[in-house]
């Protein structure tokens, strides 16, 4: 079957984008819930990016030398891992440099150190980076000019009581939201169904038109259309088109988010293509389901199982749609339990099956897919 006319009643358009006070928003529609809740869940929670690891203490990176501050190593490090760093280039050699920081209060009032006070060590050269660069890894806020805080140093108490001195270092390395949620490059990211608005006054309209037989007063009439507005307007919307909002935290802009987003997704898929062509993954189900196989997933939830699954019920099962060709009797995504690192697709086929044709039926789909996010890329693609 071909995969233009699979992808005939799939395809994805992005309109209505626009970029204020740092929050996206935009319209994403002719896609399933499935697509749009994968992309929701990956910017979330998998989108690499450079970091300070400090937990588990096995790959613990940041090490604190000396600390006489009120506040203890644990909570300094909780503080470090919480910082964005803007390298945006996770390809970047990030192992040769290390991240520097020792300061002493020697002054008579409370010393606040920040990220300024990182100092960059290139191991490679033993040589300090210029401030320039480290301050564009780690720079103000936009809107306050400031730091980031990491911690306060209190002055000489006494002439034996010296002031207050941290030193550490820290190395880099690359995590994800999933990991530590220290690691989150989003404040934001949500999505609802578009609302049909032609519906909604149509709807409401009719509804007015009911409470001016009443003969209320225009007070008590404009607050029962709000009220009407506020529970039931969100009940109209349009089929397959959802509002997002995107807000990033720093490091990343916005549309890039988006854009890593799908290629993380383009990453699965493509790992799974090759799984299921290299790997004994897929095996005869144990159920009452007629010519059924189960497939696992291994390392992979609903983002993208959900997706899988809507591509094998549009190619192979849907009884509306004239673009299937009908073959499943059953499709289905299954997670056992969300400790247990693998999922399942269970499949009951119309006729007899053998696996190789489960990997065409597999491989196929992951193609249709594919290029579902492909076009989703290219609206956010400069």
């Amino acid at each position: 079957m071909s995969l233009s006319i699979i992808l005939s009643n799939m395809k994805p358009f992005v309109n209505r984008m626009s970029e204020d006070n740092g929050e996206l928003t935009f319209t994403l529609s002719g896609v399933d819930v499935s697509i749009a809740n994968s992309i929701r869940r990956i910017i979330l929670s998998e989108i690499p990016c450079v970091v300070f690891r400090t937990t588990p203490y096995s790959e613990n990176k940041v090490f604190i030398q000396t600390n006489t501050t009120r506040m203890n190593n644990e909570l300094i490090k909780q503080r470090m891992s919480c910082i964005p760093i803007y390298i945006t280039d996770t390809s970047t050699p990030i192992e040769q440099y290390k991240v520097m920081l020792d300061k002493h209060n020697e002054g008579d009032t409370i010393l606040h150190v920040t990220t300024e006070d990182f100092t960059i060590i290139d191991t490679n050269t033993d040589t300090a980076l210029p401030q320039a660069m480290v301050k564009s890894m780690f720079p103000q806020d936009s809107l306050t000019g400031d730091y980031i805080d990491i911690v306060r140093l209190r002055p000489r108490l006494t002439e034996t009581i010296e002031g207050e001195h941290i030193v550490l270092s820290a190395s880099f390395t690359i995590g994800m939201a999933k990991e530590n949620g220290s690691f989150n490059v989003v404040s934001t990211c949500s999505y609802g169904n578009t609302v049909n608005a032609d519906m909604v006054n149509d709807h409401l309209s009719k509804y007015v038109d009911g409470l001016k037989i009443e003969q209320l007063s225009e007070d008590t009439l404009e607050f029962k259309k709000k009220d009407w507005l506020l529970l039931n307007s969100e009940v109209y919307s349009i089929p397959d088109s959802f509002d997002f909002t995107i807000e990033t935290v720093g490091q990343f802009d916005n549309k890039v988010i988006v854009l890593k987003g799908v290629h993380v997704m383009m990453d699965k898929i493509n790992k799974f293509k090759s799984t299921v062509q290299t790997e004994d993954i897929i095996h005869t189900t144990v159920s009452s389901i007629e010519h059924g196989f189960d497939i696992k997933l291994i390392g992979e939830d609903y983002t993208l199982g959900k997706a899988l699954e809507y591509v094998l019920f549009a190619r192979h099962y849907d009884r509306q749609s004239t673009t299937s060709d009908k073959s499943l009797n059953f499709c289905g995504f299954r997670k056992p339990h969300p400790h247990i690192d693998e999922s399942i697709i269970r499949l009951g086929f119309v006729a007899p099956t053998d696996k190789n044709s489960v990997i065409q039926v597999l491989t196929e789909s992951c193609k249709a897919l594919e290029a579902i996010y492909m076009d989703i890329a290219a609206f956010f693609t400069e």
